[in-house]
């Protein structure tokens, strides 16, 4: 379901280049940084392929309701889709993805201004990686972002849309 509540299934990939990334609302630094990224190039990913869409799949599907997503991904860019669903279909679409999420043990923890309110903490270990989906509804390509000790994956923008603009020009011909 996407963060307007329409269905989402393999219908809604075919006739479009898609741009899927693994993540959830509460994460910390991979997601909003990825986000961002993709929204600084988005314009210029539309221009080599007018038919591209950018996909958050919601991967913390306890935390992350329709509301929730609809208000995160519409920071970003109003034309970003949030995805979510239950454990059932998410793990067999990262795993036939070649991605992988997984939930970190719950803390629990006291609102100390609520003492009655038991607040769930954690985190959700989720690759940060970008899958481009052709048009046909099949995998394309698997970008993987930079990586250096103590600094957050970033996926390097100014690449992406090079290698995607090589990428549309094989996959045309």
């Amino acid at each position: 379901t996407d963060h307007l509540g329409e269905k989402f299934n393999n219908e809604s990939l075919k006739g479009q280049w898609s741009w899927v990334f693994f993540g959830y609302t509460s994460c910390p630094d991979v997601c909003p940084t990825t986000l961002q990224e993709m929204n600084f190039i988005y314009d210029d990913l539309k221009a080599i392929a007018t038919n591209s869409q950018v996909l958050l799949v919601s991967v913390d599907p306890k935390r992350d309701t329709q509301d929730k997503l609809a208000s995160y991904i519409g920071y970003f860019n109003p034309e970003f889709k949030a995805l979510y669903g239950d454990h059932g279909m998410l793990f067999p679409f990262a795993r036939n993805l070649g991605l992988m999420y997984a939930i970190t043990e719950p803390e629990q923890s006291h609102d100390e201004n609520n003492p009655s309110d038991n607040v769930q903490s954690y985190l959700v270990d989720h690759s940060a990686s970008l899958v481009l989906i052709n048009p046909a509804g099949k995998v394309e390509a698997i970008f993987k972002p930079k990586q250096a000790l103590g600094v957050v994956p970033v996926i390097e923008g100014d690449k992406l849309v090079s290698d995607f603009d090589k990428i549309v020009k094989l996959y045309n011909n």
